[in-house]
């Protein structure tokens, strides 16, 4: 069976989709993992085959994709990366993120845990055996399983890091071209408050200044500590340079994925990040920032950790963590069912479930085997496309357009990258093969057993 795998922000979905794509790859299916730009153009022109998508949100672009994708014969299934575990309530995110029209197109939706599956059943219960609760493959990697994969990544040095989760002010796109991008995509017209947008960029403003404040803080005073920044997928690091400034013992990095850094940190601050969800998960000592109140707080992701508002709860916390007073696990009674709601912890990963499902959707037409010669053309064709409208862009001196922010996104693949997650993956999990893994280009990879 052919599957085709679209990853949009490379740092935030990669090792997973590798994970996934391996496992499928392992029982005897065809996978090829491209970035969202390749998928676009290359996969309407391949054999029919299951696409698994990283959202099917209704604006007009999206649905117009959706829409060609099923005219070829192909199977559309998605699992929402953006997750919409931040906000207790799921119910604006199903608005914004899915719609009926969408939901006719797909044959699959894959929930994260039953915060996302329960509200959807309700809200789209047309639609409800197209919802299967399985789990997401980049929550298999906060298992137990790949402590062994990421530990021995371990850094010369101890470090705490603080995970950025300030995209609105510190991304790559300006406020008001965010404000632009929703209306253009229709998502006011959906319900959407602009003014969410506002409240949003108004609090991370003011709290940014205190996590630049607590990075200075605790350069200072625990200089035995290097501090790690990790800027969110959209963020522009320059940016944190610019504001944090030239220390030896600050490091700003977007290397590799943000799992290794948090299964080898001493302690991780955040305030409203996914990244707290996932060290709570791994049992990495947590701790949640909250120097000012808002209405527009992340409050799922605050839930996992202890509490600090000042500089002298971070001392005191940090001095507990030196002296071994501080304690793993920061799933507390009162918010373990929530942690459950949100991500699925069966014993089966999610990957294991979501290939099932792919399974049980299999045709003899999703079998057609793809000739490597036109695939080669198709992406050689799709290369010269992409070059040429950089070309074109950097002589009209455009502004970073759509179509080259989602280049942006995915950097290159790197060979030695893929085979050290392949060889580290092997050792936490059991293929049922070998994997032949073949890079076709700098984005695009496709797998098959040996």
């Amino acid at each position: 069976m052919n599957i085709y795998i679209n990853i949009e922000i490379k740092k935030r979905e990669f090792e997973s989709r590798i994970l996934l794509a391996l496992i499928a790859a392992s029982k005897g299916h065809t996978v090829y993992l491209m970035n969202q730009i390749q998928f676009i153009h290359i996969v309407p022109k391949l054999s029919p085959g299951i696409i698994f998508d990283k959202s099917i949100t209704p604006n007009p672009y999206r649905i117009g994709l959706l829409k060609k994708y099923k005219s070829k014969n192909h199977i559309i299934t998605s699992i929402d990366e953006e997750s919409g575990l931040l906000d207790e309530s799921y119910d604006d995110f199903a608005k914004f993120r899915y719609s009926h029209e969408t939901l006719e197109l797909a044959s699959k939706v894959f929930c994260w845990g039953s915060h996302d599956y329960n509200t959807l059943i309700d809200k789209y219960s047309r639609f409800k055996n197209k919802f299967s609760l399985t789990g997401s493959p980049r929550a298999d990697l906060w298992r137990p399983e790949f402590d062994k994969y990421y530990k021995k990544n371990k850094k010369e040095f101890d470090y705490i890091l603080i995970p950025s989760n300030f995209g609105t002010i510190m991304g790559h796109n300006q406020f008001w071209s965010l404000v632009d991008k929703y209306k253009k995509t229709k998502v006011t017209d959906r319900g959407f408050n602009e003014l969410i947008l506002f409240g949003r960029f108004t609090f991370q403003l003011q709290l940014i200044s205190h996590f630049v404040e607590l990075t200075k803080y605790i350069n200072k005073k625990f200089p035995q500590f290097k501090i790690v920044i990790r800027p969110h997928p959209i963020d522009a690091v320059e940016a944190w340079q610019a504001l944090v400034g030239e220390n030896e013992n600050v490091i700003i990095t977007s290397e590799g994925n943000i799992s290794k850094w948090i299964r080898n940190a001493k302690l991780i601050i955040h305030n409203g990040c996914t990244t707290g969800i996932e060290s709570a998960a791994s049992k990495i000592p947590t701790v949640v920032f909250k120097p000012i109140n808002s209405d527009f707080e992340r409050k799922n992701p605050n839930k996992f950790g202890m509490q600090a508002e000042t500089l002298e709860q971070i001392d005191l916390i940090i001095n507990n963590l030196i002296s071994g007073q501080i304690y793993n696990s920061f799933i507390k009674e009162n918010s373990e069912n929530t942690f459950r709601d949100m991500i699925y912890q069966g014993k089966t990963l999610a990957s294991e479930n979501i290939i099932n499902e792919f399974e049980r959707l299999d045709h003899p037409s999703l079998n057609k085997h793809n000739y490597h010669i036109y695939v080669r053309l198709l992406i050689l064709f799709t290369d010269i496309r992409i070059f040429l409208v950089r070309i074109k862009n950097a002589i009209f001196r455009k502004k970073i357009s759509q179509f080259n922010s989602k280049l942006n996104k995915f950097t290159a693949i790197n060979t030695q990258e893929v085979l050290g997650l392949y060889n580290g993956f092997k050792g936490s999990i059991k293929l049922s093969k070998n994997v032949r893994i073949e890079k076709l280009n700098k984005y695009i990879l496709r797998l098959g057993s040996k």
